[in-house]
């Protein structure tokens, strides 16, 4: 677990046969300072909106949406803002762009959902009163920086 940010890896057991995004995949300070993602550039966000009452798929794969970077990623902060109709269920899927350079596609992951901004309005009336809380469309996504950050832990000794 990331010491300051929301962010946790697992280390699986070797020999397990499973398909896995290469750690190469993920943004680097490097991929960040060379060129920046700024306000505006199209992203795809991977997850389970609302996963308890919605299946995308029998075969469960989660849904892959469209939205666009809203805010200039922090140089002292590892977090950002994503305009996309982020749900419960979104927290803890990738964050990336795709390129095409000599029609060959790649992508960076620039890091995962960790949560979403509402606004809570209260009301009061004669007889009732109460809270009602929307949804702005807006995922708090941690930097890849911090994901590297934690996969670095797993070569550590534990303390």
């Amino acid at each position: 677990q990331h010491p300051k940010h929301d962010v946790a890896v697992l280390q699986l057991p070797e020999g397990l046969d499973a398909n896995f995004v290469p750690e190469t995949v993920l943004a680097t300070t490097t991929d960040w300072e060379s060129d920046p993602p700024e306000p505006g550039l199209l992203i795809r966000a991977v997850g389970f909106p609302h996963a308890a009452q919605f299946k995308p798929s029998p075969a469960g794969f989660p849904l892959t949406r469209l939205g666009c970077i809203a805010s200039f990623p922090p140089e002292s902060l590892p977090t950002f803002l994503v305009d996309y109709n982020t749900f419960e269920g979104d927290s803890g899927g990738p964050v990336y762009f795709e390129t095409v350079t000599n029609n060959q596609s790649s992508f960076k992951i620039l890091g995962l959902v960790s949560g979403q901004h509402m606004l809570d309005e209260r009301y009061q009336l004669v007889y009732q009163s109460g809270l009602i809380r929307k949804r702005l469309g807006l995922a708090i996504v941690v930097s890849s920086t911090a994901i590297l950050e934690t996969l670095t832990q797993l070569d550590q000794p534990e303390q």
